[in-house]
């Protein structure tokens, strides 16, 4: 197969054949086709038969290969498509190849335009985004999500990165809650070592002022300080002030 290509750059024309043997496009001198093009790389791309087709591989350029206003790395070309490279335009005559080689690009344009129409039109996915696409794209974003997120914690390098979430208490993200809830635990031992002597006084135990009710005391205010010191999110200020943290 071998397929004949006219590169324009300005008023300049040139024609080039390619075949199993790649050719290369460029301001440089080692390319097989040199042009007069400033915004070419000096190696820019290259086409070659492949598969009995006609293909073109950008070659790592400065200002890219476009394929009908596309930027490509390697892309197969059809009969009327139009190539840029630089300021260079590409495109297949079709009055300098030969009948058959443009039969063969032309059938291959239109099958290669088709297949994608056939999959459309048989996909339910497709008909859902006609009909509601509001709904249908939610659907799809969801369901992309979730197979990717399991697709990932199949692999031993992400399970370890998934990590359910809990909902953030919007309190503790109040600092003056934190502030009250200090002082609360700081007085609560305190108030524990009074409490038994108080309620002996309200109640007129003759008893007050006793060795039990000074065990009592201490037992109390011994109790909340502990707790304080053992379990600083839990503490009774935490609970007042909805701050409490599991």
């Amino acid at each position: 197969m071998k397929v004949v290509l006219q590169a324009k750059t300005g008023s300049k024309e040139v024609l080039f054949e390619v075949s199993s043997i790649p050719v290369i496009l460029g301001r440089g001198d080692k390319a097989l086709v040199v042009l007069p093009d400033t915004n070419c790389s000096r190696n820019h791309c290259r086409f070659f038969v492949r598969d009995g087709g006609l293909w073109v591989e950008d070659m790592q350029s400065k200002n890219g290969t476009f394929v009908n206003a596309i930027k490509t790395d390697k892309k197969q070309i059809f009969l009327n498509d139009k190539i840029n490279i630089g300021s260079t335009e590409i495109r297949i005559p079709t009055h300098k190849n030969k009948p058959e080689i443009v039969k063969l690009l032309q059938t291959q344009s239109v099958a290669s335009r088709e297949e994608p129409i056939l999959r459309v039109e048989t996909n339910p996915m497709i008909d859902e985004l006609r009909h509601n696409p509001l709904k249908a794209l939610k659907t799809v974003n969801e369901g992309t999500a979730v197979i990717n997120k399991k697709k990932l914690m199949e692999n031993k390098l992400f399970k370890d990165a998934f990590v359910e979430h809990k909902r953030v208490n919007p309190k503790l993200t109040q600092q003056w809650r934190f502030k009250i809830a200090k002082v609360i635990d700081t007085i609560s031992p305190i108030i524990a070592l009074a409490l038994p002597h108080t309620l002996i006084f309200i109640i007129g135990i003759k008893t007050r002022g006793t060795m039990t009710t000074t065990v009592i005391s201490l037992m109390l205010g011994g109790i909340f300080w502990y707790w304080n010191k053992k379990f600083p999110t839990k503490t009774l200020g935490r609970k007042l002030l909805g701050i409490w943290e599991d």
